[in-house]
């Protein structure tokens, strides 16, 4: 084999290694928490259970969530086992590095205080949190239009200069100078119009108006750059109160989550303290977070919930009957069922087969159903926060446009967030089109969403030339916008 050849392939493998072994790591994780899963509440295997547990801890280094979980599910395998001492261990494992798994840890005896000062629960706290997060939101929203607003005319000024711009600037960025410089240089216009047909280019009367005319551009330029800075600098200080807004918002679902943590761990110890009455059906526990909750989690953090969540679902999918379901809940969220589903779940694993009875063992797996429930809704909301996420991810991103033929700087465009660009803009800013550029043959190729290409024409000379804006079409992330060059004939 080539020399060369050779060296191209182990650069090729040694840039792929990375990629595949990260994607190898992710797969055996989940795979090591549903052996653990499957041996644990299935097979009844502790010990595979708990070796199991133990590779998933260890090779879910970034997925803190599975890590908390597995070292949780590894340390109640190994009280089960007799092994009290490496349990006690890896639940102040458990404590000491995952401090942000607030539910998992108040579920740990071990790891809370014998006597709790009483706590204080105010009922309004939750709903006036909740009041606060709507308007603090309202008003980032409001900033976030007004800068996109205040972005976009900055961006139409640009376009113009001398009147023009004079013409268009907010009244709260202009000032007396620019009026002003307006007024002088229509005079001088109209005068250097008037002047007689018959005076040339050089005479004085022709060179002292344009003098003039010159130098009076030059300090609306001037005056055009400070308007500009004075729009920059506000759209600065905005962005800063829009980052306040943010770090407001952070705060209060911080305060939400935690205050929502408080009243429900204030039910559970009331619900612990009062007996269900006789045949009733409890309400189920939100398993694994109420749905409804506000969340400030990653995607990542997103990923690894829908995993775990994937993968408590696949296994009580394959469970055999309501009571093997019933089990591995209680089990698995011991301190969230109920104590009449529990007691429910002991009095039918105790009962033959052939004494239950279809009305009681209908009944027996609605229940089971019900406590099902939220684990399923929970799945489904973080599916939906992290398709969200994901969009509001791709609207933050810049998009990218091309531009290609006749113009003087052919290549590609960025457009920031919140921008508009239209075809006319794109020529603009690739320098403008050359002597050769057939401006009424002007197209856009835009690709569809059956990933099909399609041609939009444009006649940019009506555009640029005319000032007939209906002509020009707004370009969209991967837009390609072609200016052909001019047949000539001979």
């Amino acid at each position: 084999m080539n020399m060369n050849l050779q060296k191209t392939l182990l650069v090729g493998l040694v840039a792929f290694l990375p990629f595949t072994t990260t994607l190898r790591a992710a797969e055996s994780v989940q795979d090591a928490f549903r052996r653990g899963l499957l041996a644990e509440e299935t097979t009844r295997d502790l010990k595979s259970a708990a070796e199991a547990y133990a590779e998933a801890v260890r090779l879910a280094a970034d997925q803190r969530a599975i890590q908390a979980t597995a070292l949780f599910r590894l340390a109640e395998c190994q009280k089960k086992l007799g092994n009290t001492t490496e349990a006690s261990a890896t639940l102040q494992r458990l404590g000491r590095e995952y401090p942000e798994q607030r539910e998992l840890l108040a579920r740990i005896p071990e790891l809370q205080q014998s006597k709790r000062p009483p706590q204080i629960i105010d009922p309004a706290a939750l709903p006036r949190l909740r009041a606060q997060l709507e308007t603090t939101v309202l008003a980032y929203n409001e900033k976030v239009e007004e800068i996109a607003n205040l972005t976009r005319r900055m961006q139409q000024l640009r376009e113009y200069s001398g009147v023009a711009f004079a013409a268009r600037v907010p009244t709260e960025y202009s000032n007396p100078e620019l009026s002003r410089l307006s007024s002088e240089i229509n005079t001088a216009t109209i005068r250097r119009t008037g002047l007689s047909p018959d005076f040339g280019p050089e005479h004085p009367e022709v060179l002292r108006v344009e003098s003039v005319l010159k130098a009076l551009n030059k300090l609306m330029a001037e005056q055009k750059d400070a308007a500009l800075e004075r729009i920059q600098a506000d759209l600065n200080q905005r962005t800063g109160q829009l980052d306040r807004l943010k770090a407001t918002t952070v705060q209060l679902r911080e305060e939400m989550d935690a205050e929502a943590f408080r009243l429900k761990a204030a039910a559970n110890e009331e619900t612990t303290t009062s007996v269900s009455p006789a045949g009733s059906m409890p309400g189920p526990a939100v398993i694994g977070g109420d749905p409804t909750s506000p969340t400030t989690l990653s995607e990542a953090d997103l990923r690894t919930q829908i995993d775990s969540l994937s993968a408590e679902l696949e296994v009580l999918l394959k469970l055999p009957d309501a009571l093997e379901r019933g089990r591995f809940i209680v089990s698995r969220h011991r301190e969230q069922t109920s104590d009449q589903f529990r007691s429910d779940v002991g009095t039918w694993s105790t009962l033959p087969t052939a004494s239950r009875t279809n009305d009681y063992w209908r009944r027996f797996e609605s229940l089971v159903q019900y406590y099902m429930r939220p684990i399923e809704d929970r799945l489904r909301f973080a599916k939906m926060e992290l398709e969200v996420l994901q969009k509001q991810k791709a609207e933050r991103e810049p998009r990218h446009v091309s531009i290609f033929g006749d113009v003087s700087r052919p290549g590609d465009l960025a457009v920031e967030p919140g921008q508009t660009l239209t075809a006319s803009q794109a020529v603009r800013m690739s320098g403008g089109p050359t002597v050769y550029a057939d401006l009424k043959k002007v197209f856009v190729r835009r690709k569809t969403k059956d990933g099909k290409e399609e041609t939009i024409p444009v006649n940019m000379d009506r555009v640029l030339k005319q000032g007939d804006t209906s002509a020009d079409v707004d370009l969209i992330e991967g837009d390609k916008v072609v200016v052909p060059e001019r047949k000539l004939n001979f």
